[in-house]
């Protein structure tokens, strides 16, 4: 008998495809949740600039309301220091938004003439704010600093000879900035997790399809290849072991001889 190879039996194959399966599943959830999780740190980054952009236009707007009643009164000749309405603009102003501690007009001495708020901000001024040039760099112009318990957002006074006669500031609580930075933080972390766990799931769901269908070829195919070498074995069987081959070829040699010879004894007699 002629030894045919057996094929594996279809446990080890069924293990094969499931740990394949497993391997490619956990390189798409690795791969998911690095690219969200840079996206999303991105997007925290873009953002925070954003957050800090949208809140220095909101102070911004807050500004231009006490800088031009100030230049309305400056532009009818009175000093700046007799504009009281100022005051009562800065305490609306700071009484509507709490994260708002104070605001300030100052002189360019640095001496406050209309404020609101608590807290001390002169000695957190820089002094080139109380020295500036009017000029189309810093006409309208929003100046902004860090400090450790304030986000400072000023604006400069000019009077009608374009010499600096003041600056208006603006200290937004810089907890508040940034407890809303980490709340929002938070959101995001909860979303990009959220969308972690669906994409996981939506592409696991996939790939166990895909899975399946590629194991169900495989088996088709296997079993197309098991019929065959059953079908060559059955052959194989059939004609017998290598010795009675070659038993049965010399026997049908011999008999072909024979008849040759005696064809040609009834040809020549």
């Amino acid at each position: 008998m002629v030894a045919v190879p057996s094929t594996p039996p279809k446990k080890g194959r069924s293990e094969q495809g499931r740990s394949l399966a497993g391997r490619l599943g956990l390189t798409l959830v690795f791969v998911l949740l690095f690219s969200i999780s840079l996206s999303a740190l991105l997007a925290y980054f873009n953002f925070e600039k954003r957050h800090r952009e949208l809140i220095s236009s909101r102070l911004q707007v807050m500004l231009d309301e006490v800088r031009l009643g100030i230049d309305y009164g400056t532009g009818l000749g009175l000093p700046m220091s007799s504009l009281t309405e100022t005051n009562e603009q800065l305490i609306a102003l700071v009484s509507r938004d709490e994260a708002l501690e104070k605001a300030v007009v100052y002189s360019t001495l640095k001496q406050p003439l209309f404020q609101a708020g608590s807290g001390v901000l002169t000695a957190s001024l820089p002094d080139m704010w109380f020295d500036l040039a009017r000029n189309e760099h810093n006409t309208g112009r929003l100046l902004i600093h860090e400090t450790e318990r304030y986000l400072l957002v000023a604006e400069p006074l000019f009077n009608t000879f374009d010499i600096q006669s003041g600056l208006v500031v603006i200290a937004y609580s810089r907890a508040a900035y940034q407890a809303e930075n980490f709340s929002l933080l938070k959101q995001q972390a909860l979303q990009s997790g959220m969308g972690v766990i669906l994409s996981a799931v939506i592409g696991l769901l996939l790939l166990w399809l895909m899975m399946r269908r590629l194991r169900q070829q495989i088996l088709r195919l296997s079993g197309n290849l098991d019929r065959q070498l059953n079908r060559e074995k059955v052959v194989l069987d059939r004609l017998g072991t290598p010795d009675e081959l070659e038993t049965r070829f010399q026997l049908l040699h011999d008999r072909v001889q024979e008849a040759q010879q005696t064809s040609s004894t009834d040809r020549h007699p």
